[in-house]
């Protein structure tokens, strides 16, 4: 009920996750240490501190910077702030990248293979437990993957 009715073909998903490792293996983008479950509930501030941290390591993994940021921004926006600012956002973290000397790729390099990553956040919350997260939770975290899913045209990205 959460998902549009398009969204329900199997087949969609399964093209959809295809180009995901297809362009995970074939990108040229940098690998980077992936956290894999970058909501703001597995995140704190140590007393007196403005750095944002991260807890919950059970997911890390190596992979392609566009996961991530994905994840990250469609867990931590609403959807109206995500869509009016994750371009420039995306533009300013590729620019940190290049700042501290990582060979950041283009913005349009990014943003192709950032546009297939709302699938992960829509199934890792899609098979989350009840008794890792309420209900109500899930369902609301869910909601912004299915919309970015529309918004990027994400069964479209070749």
């Amino acid at each position: 009920a959460l998902l549009p009715s398009y969204q329900h073909d199997t087949s969609l998903w399964v093209k959809a996750v295809d180009r995901i490792v297809e362009d995970e293996t074939t990108s040229a983008q940098p690998f980077c240490l992936i956290h894999g479950d970058t909501h703001l509930g597995n995140s704190y501030y140590l007393p007196g501190s403005n750095k944002l941290l991260w807890l919950d390591w059970q997911l890390v993994s190596r992979g392609r910077p566009p996961r991530e940021v994905n994840y990250f921004l469609n867990c931590a926006l609403d959807i109206p702030t995500r869509r009016a600012n994750e371009h420039d956002l995306i533009k300013h973290y590729l620019g940190r990248l290049k700042a501290k000397g990582v060979e950041a790729p283009s913005f349009d390099a990014f943003w192709k293979s950032y546009c297939l990553w709302p699938i992960w956040g829509l199934v890792a919350w899609g098979v989350t437990g009840d008794g890792w997260q309420p209900v109500p939770t899930i369902h609301e975290t869910m909601r912004p993957f299915s919309t970015a899913i529309d918004d990027y045209d994400t069964f479209k990205v070749k």
